[in-house]
């Protein structure tokens, strides 16, 4: 069976990720395929920005194989290094918090064609 690793880059803002993941999970289908759930959500200093509670809702999905949630802000090119260094898969969807998807999409096929 064919495995991918879905890699999600957030910063804190819950109500986007919310919609990003609703939208990964509506209009991506990921049947047949063997997922590993990796989130990395870096600290940022903000007043419209509550990094602990985007962190419980990320939690709460249980979703996530692995959460790398750091103290304080590392960037967004520390973030993907670090993500990536846990993939284990041959393949990876790489998200960020603010991503939508307005199609359906049918990865099983994509993997196929990869192979």
């Amino acid at each position: 069976m064919l495995s991918l690793t879905v890699l999600v880059f957030s910063t804190g803002q819950k109500r986007v990720l919310k919609k990003t993941l609703k939208y990964l999970r509506k209009r991506v289908d990921l049947a047949d395929v063997v997922v590993k759930w990796l989130i990395a959500d870096d600290h940022v200093e903000h007043p419209k920005i509550d990094n602990e509670q985007c962190r419980a809702f990320i939690r709460q999905t249980g979703h996530f194989e692995y959460c790398y949630f750091p103290e304080t802000n590392q960037g967004l090119g520390h973030m993907v290094n670090h993500l990536y260094q846990k993939v284990d898969t041959p393949y990876v969807l790489h998200l960020e918090h603010d991503w939508k998807f307005i199609r359906e999409i049918h990865l099983s096929p994509l993997l196929d064609i990869m192979e």
